[in-house]
């Protein structure tokens, strides 16, 4: 009979805080990319807004609402994204 090496539990611990850390670290990577895109968005909107009120014309957007639900309709989307690739990624 083959004895068991007293160290097997911290290895398999290890490895699996291992795990755990890349999963972390892929979705603290998926939240910084969707950051740095709303940022970009941000900026280049800003500067329409500069552009469309130095020339005296309305603002090209929809009313408040409309840009509350069109933001629910995009983050329903990056979750909806977010839960696939954590449910269905390929294990290493």
């Amino acid at each position: 009979m083959e004895e068991r090496f007293k160290g097997d539990g911290v290895v398999r611990f290890l490895e699996l805080a291992a795990h755990r850390m890349i999963e972390l670290v892929t979705i603290v990577d998926a939240i910084m990319d969707f950051f740095k895109q709303a940022g970009i968005s941000l900026l280049g909107g800003w500067i329409i807004g500069i552009a469309v009120a130095a020339m005296k014309l309305p603002a090209p957007v929809p009313p408040l609402m409309g840009l509350i639900g069109a933001a629910g309709v995009l983050l329903g989307g990056y979750c909806y994204e977010l839960i696939i690739r954590l449910l269905f990624r390929s294990s290493s």
